[in-house]
């Protein structure tokens, strides 16, 4: 398991240097962009992320499966709602359980 942020938005390569053999990353970043309210720091730091997530592009599809929850924080405050958080990424898991059983062999 390894977590992604400075270096890299969701690190695949860093999984497989460390000897993974299947690679099912979690993109909690890139997939589920919004357009930013029209202010200069929200327009800043989308570009910001737009970017981050075009140069981790072929990284992140470089995963066998990739798991995308559709949760976007409203802002600092909606942190402290961590069950609509978890909500999305459970539907999304089981989304890709599938996947992840053929992927496994299961």
């Amino acid at each position: 398991m390894v977590d992604g942020g400075l270096f890299s938005v969701v690190p695949v390569y860093t999984a497989r240097a460390l000897g993974a053999k299947k690679v099912i990353a979690v993109d909690i970043y890139c997939h589920n962009q919004v357009h930013p309210e029209i202010s200069a720091s929200k327009i800043t730091l989308a570009a910001f992320r737009m970017q981050s997530c075009r140069l981790s592009e072929e990284e992140l599809n470089s995963a066998d499966i990739i798991i995308a929850p559709t949760y976007e924080p409203n802002g600092s405050e909606a942190f402290d709602d961590k069950a609509e958080s978890i909500k999305a990424g459970y539907l999304a898991a089981k989304q890709a359980m599938p996947k992840i059983k053929a992927l496994l062999a299961l």
